[in-house]
């Protein structure tokens, strides 16, 4: 993975190539710039399916990092044939990262009337909340990057997801932080996102009913209003934490690791997988990161052919190195793609099309392999790897 001071460019301007988003318009890709149309497409010449994602707002990085994923699969796929002899489409609409503006997206597209599934938001929250117009109209929603626990247990019959939830994640992280680290007073900042705050819990759960260790102090912070956070790494040094564990995405995650260099706090920092995307480096530098470990469901240093290449493919595209947001959905779109060529998928839509991935998905990528899906919609396959930082990128933890 190249180094941020080689490779890393400003993303912003990599949008202009890419989708200009208002709101929750759509912008039509794979052939050209088009709005929903008001009928199902019956064209035997495409398949056409939805992505929806944060394009615009405090968020963007990561929803433009999901369609670059997505349309890096696309690209390939189309230029190898397509799926029997079927060219894919897609429409991308802009969450903003909110609830609200998830449930009008999710509108639109039932309106369009002619997807054959939805590639739903990185947000676990806007997924949610988008699922039940999406349920309505029976369509698939896959997910390559969503790890909130709670949208695989509230019996979502349509939604499956190829990476690993958040509880996984965290045991990992915790007995990690525990049995490698020896921490035994850890602080935690979150976010007040219902995610973060759901993870702050079971953060503290675990952490006492397996090692009788208490969080020694914790912080939410609002992220669209707080910028500085230096009372609370004031609070948790004073009260003598010995690693702070945060449970943001990476842009919250770069300032506190700014702002702890600059008060010269020396403690080690943990990150949950939000952290764990490439463009921290853009808010905090190599200095200011150095040995801050998280993890992620992607490995960009792996040797494996495909990885090399699609790295390489993505660096190219944008300027950037690829985090999970991307991975996870390049990987989602191939998966669909190899279960469609299938000749028992032929005509199977909605719910009926969910079921036979459940049961019959299977697929090697860059990011996870999938073998089917349990019960709730979940990947057993899933695995995250573990991350540190060194010389301003993330290398495996085994690699340091």
């Amino acid at each position: 993975m190249k180094k941020r001071s080689e490779c890393i460019r400003n993303l912003s301007l990599t949008l202009l190539a890419a989708v200009t988003l208002a709101g929750c318009s759509a912008s039509g890709t794979s052939g050209g710039a088009s709005e929903p149309q008001s009928s199902k497409s019956e064209d035997a010449e495409t398949i056409e399916f939805a992505v929806m994602g944060p394009m615009t707002g405090d968020t963007a990085g990561l929803g433009q990092q999901q369609e670059y994923g997505v349309r890096l699969a696309v690209q390939e796929i189309n230029e190898n044939g397509g799926i029997n002899g079927k060219k894919l489409v897609y429409d991308v609409y802009d969450d903003q990262m909110n609830t609200n503006q998830a449930v009008i997206c999710a509108e639109k597209m039932v309106a369009a009337n002619k997807y054959r599934f939805v590639v739903t938001s990185i947000s676990t929250g806007c997924s949610k909340a988008a699922y039940p117009t999406w349920a309505n109209a029976d369509l698939p929603v896959l997910s390559g990057i969503n790890t909130g626990n709670t949208i695989t247990e509230l019996g979502y019959k349509n939604y499956l997801r190829i990476c690993a939830k958040d509880s996984a994640i965290i045991e990992q992280m915790c007995d990690y932080m525990v049995n490698e680290c020896g921490v035994k007073k850890p602080a935690i900042l979150y976010t007040s996102a219902d995610t973060d705050v759901t993870n702050f819990d079971f953060t503290k759960n675990y952490l006492k009913d397996k090692y009788n260790i208490d969080i020694i102090d914790s912080a939410q912070v609002q992220v669209e209003t707080e910028k500085d956070y230096t009372a609370y790494i004031t609070n948790f040094k004073g009260k003598g934490a010995d690693a702070v564990y945060l449970l943001t995405e990476y842009n919250p995650a770069g300032l506190f690791l700014k702002q702890k260099a600059s008060l010269g706090w020396d403690v080690q920092v943990f990150g949950n997988t939000g952290c764990a995307n490439p463009l921290i480096f853009q808010v905090a530098d190599a200095e200011c990161t150095e040995g801050f470990i998280t993890m992620s469901a992607f490995d960009a240093e792996s040797t494996n052919e495909r990885v090399r290449k699609f790295v390489k493919s993505y660096t190219e595209l944008t300027g950037v190195d690829p985090g999970q947001e991307a991975a996870g959905p390049y990987d989602l779109i191939y998966m669909v793609s190899e279960a469609l060529k299938n000749e028992e998928t032929n005509g199977l839509n909605g719910n009926a099309l969910v079921e036979w991935l459940r049961s019959n998905a299977s697929y090697s990528g860059i990011m996870v392999d999938v073998e089917g899906f349990d019960a709730n919609g979940d990947n057993p396959n899933a695995k995250p790897h573990m991350l540190i930082a060194k010389n301003g990128t993330y290398v495996g933890i085994d690699e340091k």
